[in-house]
């Protein structure tokens, strides 16, 4: 299994259909400048049951809940 994190990234702050975009560093996705963390969530390994996500809820500032 891996853990991506969801993100975009919008410098106009006016994008009403970003692009969203996965990783596995959370780096990359920080809640910081232009890029806007949405939220993580866990692949299954081959043939593993589902698994959950995390979001963030507004007006947070990248914290997973």
């Amino acid at each position: 299994s891996t853990l991506y994190y969801l993100y975009y990234i919008d410098a106009t702050r006016a994008n009403t259909a970003p692009t969203i975009l996965a990783t596995t560093s959370q780096a990359t996705a920080a809640q910081t400048g232009y890029t806007h963390l949405i939220g993580a969530v866990t692949t299954p390994a081959a043939a593993a049951s589902n698994t959950s996500g995390k979001y963030v809820a507004p007006p947070r500032t990248g914290e997973l809940r």
